[in-house]
C-alpha cells in the first residue's frame, strides 16, 4: 500500500504544480487535497500541512480549514465523503493521463534528493528544511 500511496503522492504533487502554472487554482487545490491526504497517510505531516496552507491561502473557507491538520481531517467522516468525491473527480489514472499529455510522468524518485521527503518537497519547489520548520 505504501508504494501505491507514494505513486499517488508523486502524481498529485506534480499535477498540483502543473495546475498552478496554468493558473487553474481550483484544480490545483483538488490535487493538493489528494496529495495532502497521501502525505499524511505516509507520515509526512509537515508536507501535508504545507499542502493545507497552500489551499487556505487561496480559499480561507475551504473545508480543510475546519481541521487543524490533514491527520485530523482524515479521521472525520464528512471529510472522508469529500475526499472520495475529489478522488472520483481526479483519479490517479486521470492525473497520470494529464501529466502524460504534458510530457510529464510519475517516475522513480530523483537520485539527487537525499530522501523521500526532500523529493516530495522538490516537486512543490520548496525547501524541505523550511517545510519542516514551518509546518
Amino acid at each position: 500500500m505504501s508504494n501505491q500511496l507514494e505513486s499517488e503522492l508523486t502524481a498529485y504533487l506534480k499535477l498540483a504544480m502543473l495546475m498552478q502554472k496554468k493558473i487553474l487554482i481550483p484544480d490545483r487545490d483538488r490535487a493538493l487535497i489528494l496529495a495532502g491526504s497521501c502525505a499524511s497517510l505516509l507520515g509526512f505531516e509537515s508536507l501535508a500541512g504545507f499542502c493545507r496552507n497552500l489551499i487556505l491561502q487561496n480559499n480561507r473557507g475551504h473545508m480543510i480549514g475546519q481541521y487543524s491538520s490533514f491527520k485530523a481531517a482524515l479521521e472525520a467522516s464528512d471529510f472522508q465523503v469529500f475526499l472520495k468525491q475529489v478522488a472520483k473527480r481526479c483519479s490517479l489514472e486521470k492525473a497520470e493521463s494529464i501529466l502524460a499529455t504534458q510530457g510529464l510522468r510519475v517516475g522513480p524518485k530523483q537520485a539527487e534528493c537525499q530522501n523521500d521527503f526532500a523529493f516530495y518537497c522538490s516537486l512543490l519547489e520548496v525547501e524541505p528544511d523550511w517545510v519542516e520548520e514551518n509546518f
